[in-house]
């Protein structure tokens, strides 16, 4: 029996990951990146994840949750389809990973009021014009674009943070309800899932297309090295707790 690895900080993960991806899909790791597309780069498929699955069990002890859908779950719409998914019982799958990972960073990314309530499909919260700046918004503001939140999740000062500055550091869960969560993750177009994961549109595929418009089965495209290299580090940092890496 290979005897298990212990990884003792993000990077370490990351590397070994490339090694072992390099190894199985027969690419040179020095044309895989953070960005790299599991599917369309690296040619990865069904039989690669299982493979990729078991030995990462082996070297690390780290066992990524089975996502288990048929033809027609996987040929429903993306959102519908990673709903199901995630009210099913057991650990988070990469699927769901991803999905939670998009939604933290999602209103980062924007720099003004008028770009979020576009997001949202909400009207301006009075007081603010379209050019109000991102710095000027406060987590509390968050309900005045409809968004519903959970005050007791955080302290009262914590609510006159600047959006950019609170988010990051939030228990989502707590302070968002499933369905901000879902509302949120919906309003999305595929440029914002990219941007939430740190990959790249898979070729053919516009930015500009919602996810609403995609299927489930769409989404292994999106999975990329460093997703998926996040997700296991929650994984193997949630069974030996060291901290979280930084800039994540």
């Amino acid at each position: 029996m290979t005897e298990r690895m212990t990884i003792d900080c993000y990077q370490t993960l990351y590397i070994q990951l490339v090694e072992i991806l390099s190894d199985l899909l027969v690419v040179p790791a020095a044309r895989i990146s953070p960005q790299s597309l599991l599917v369309d780069d690296l040619d990865a498929d069904s039989v690669s994840f299982l493979e990729l699955s078991h030995r990462l069990n082996e070297c690390f002890g780290i066992q990524m949750a089975e996502v288990k859908v048929d033809e027609e779950t996987l040929n429903m719409n993306l959102v519908d389809g990673l709903e199901q998914l995630n009210g099913r019982r057991g650990e988070a799958t990469f699927f769901e990973h991803v999905k939670e990972e998009t939604i933290r960073r999602l209103l980062t990314q924007h720099q003004t009021a008028g770009s979020i309530a576009d997001m949202l499909g909400v009207p301006l919260p009075t007081g603010m014009t379209a050019e109000t700046a991102i710095k000027d918004i406060r987590l509390g503001d968050l309900e005045r674009f409809g968004l519903a939140i959970d005050k007791s999740a955080v302290a009262p000062e914590t609510l006159l943070m600047r959006l950019a500055e609170a988010l990051p550091k939030l228990d989502h869960e707590a302070f968002f309800p499933y369905e901000t969560r879902e509302r949120l993750f919906r309003s999305q177009r595929v440029d914002d899932l990219v941007r939430g994961i740190d990959g790249r549109v898979p070729p053919g595929m516009s930015g500009s297309t919602r996810l609403s418009e995609l299927l489930l089965r769409d989404m292994f495209r999106f999975l990329s090295v460093g997703a998926m290299a996040r997700y296991l580090w929650a994984i193997y940092d949630k069974a030996n707790p060291r901290g979280v890496p930084a800039g994540l």
